[in-house]
């Protein structure tokens, strides 16, 4: 016989494999060198909000159902994190000589 707890725990996995499958996030590196600097940080905060989501929901489901699946779950996300940071520090450095941008990333302070 299955525990309630169980199923409500079981139930709560699938959910959040949903959610993390359904992240449709391109974590690949952006060669489009048109986009400008404040361009690239508005993306990038997009993609972080996205991803922090994913990670905090993996880390959340491994502290509260502590199992070699959830585990999984929390390392994979946690490493999809990591490869996407080292991605967007790469990406970064082609507008090193486009000058200062705004603060919030809306628009450049200076010409």
């Amino acid at each position: 016989m299955v525990q309630q707890g169980h199923i409500n725990g079981l139930s709560l996995l699938c959910v959040l494999l949903f959610v993390v499958s359904g992240c449709e996030i391109d974590v690949s590196m952006n060669d489009d060198t048109s986009e400008t600097a404040d361009e690239f940080i508005a993306r990038i905060n997009h993609e972080l909000d996205e991803l922090v989501r994913e990670v905090e929901a993996a880390t959340w489901v491994r502290n509260t159902y502590i199992t070699v699946d959830t585990a999984l779950l929390n390392s994979l996300a946690t490493q999809r994190f990591a490869e996407w940071q080292s991605r967007s520090v790469a990406d970064s450095l082609k507008y090193t000589d486009q000058g200062p941008v705004a603060a919030d990333g809306e628009g450049a302070t200076a010409s």
